[in-house]
C-alpha cells in the first residue's frame, strides 16, 4: 500500500461525518478509511447491522438527504461512502489493532496495514471497528428505535 496514502483533510472530514450522523442518530458499528482497489479511489466504509435492517437502498436514500440537507459534511459525499454489514468479511475480518495512544490520540507511528477483498486499510484510517466481542447489543425492538429515529430526523429536513 506504499501508494495508497490518506489525502490531508480525510480524517477529519470522516470524524465530522461520524459525528454528523450521531447528531442525526444514527450509531455506526464501524467506520474507516479505506483504498478501493476496484475504482482507485478512497472511500469511507460505514459497517452497520442496519445494512441488514434497513438495506442498502433506503440507507442510501436517507445518506443522500441527510447530505442534500447539509446535515452531513460536503467533503464526504455518499458517492464515496461504502456501506457495508456486520455480516460482510470486512466486518468479521476487520484490523483489531487500535489506532489510538495511552492519550487517546490517533497513533501516527504504529501502522499495520489489512486488505479484504477489494478494499485495503490502515490502523491509522479506522475511526473505530466492527469486533462481535465487543458489539453493542442491541435487542431487534432497539435498533429499530434507532433507525425510526434516524430516518424521522433526516426526513424532518426535508419538510
Amino acid at each position: 500500500m506504499a501508494n495508497e496514502t490518506l489525502p490531508a483533510g480525510y480524517l477529519d472530514a470522516g470524524g465530522t461525518f461520524d459525528d454528523a450522523l450521531k447528531d442525526l442518530g444514527f450509531y455506526p458499528d464501524g467506520l474507516l478509511w479505506a483504498w478501493d482497489t476496484s475504482v482507485g479511489e478512497f472511500v469511507l466504509v460505514l459497517i452497520t447491522k442496519h445494512f441488514d435492517h434497513a438495506g442498502p437502498l433506503e440507507m442510501y436514500r436517507l445518506l443522500f438527504e441527510a447530505y442534500n440537507g447539509s446535515a452531513i459534511p460536503a467533503e464526504v459525499s455518499p458517492f464515496i461512502v461504502r456501506l457495508q454489514s456486520t455480516e460482510d468479511q470486512i466486518a468479521q475480518r476487520m484490523l483489531q489493532v487500535d489506532a489510538h495512544d495511552a492519550a487517546g490520540k490517533r497513533s501516527s507511528t504504529i501502522r499495520f496495514d489489512g486488505e479484504v477483498g477489494d478494499l485495503k486499510y490502515c490502523n491509522q484510517w479506522v475511526y473505530y471497528y466492527y469486533y462481535p466481542k465487543r458489539a453493542r447489543r442491541f435487542t431487534p425492538v432497539d435498533r429499530a428505535r434507532q433507525w425510526r429515529r434516524f430516518r424521522q430526523n433526516v426526513e424532518k429536513l426535508a419538510a
